[in-house]
C-alpha cells in the first residue's frame, strides 16, 4: 500500500517527466522529504530517475 505522499508524487508524474526541483516546488516538500519519497518509489520500481540539470523523474514503464 502506498503512502499518501507516494501517491501525490505518482499523480504528479502522470502529467509527464518532471525535474526534481520543479516536483519539490509543486509538492511544497523540503529536500529531505522529497528524497525519501522518491527513493521509496524507485525501490518499488514505480519511477525512474533520468538525466537533466538537477535530475528528472518519470513513471516507470508498466510491465505485464
Amino acid at each position: 500500500m502506498r503512502s499518501p505522499d507516494e501517491q501525490r508524487l505518482l499523480d504528479l508524474l502522470h502529467l509527464g517527466p518532471v525535474d526534481n526541483d520543479k516536483a519539490r516546488e509543486m509538492l511544497k516538500w523540503d529536500d529531505a522529504h522529497f528524497e525519501i519519497v522518491k527513493a521509496d518509489l524507485v525501490a518499488q520500481k514505480l519511477i525512474i530517475i533520468g538525466r537533466g540539470r538537477g535530475g528528472t523523474i518519470r513513471l516507470a514503464p508498466k510491465t505485464k
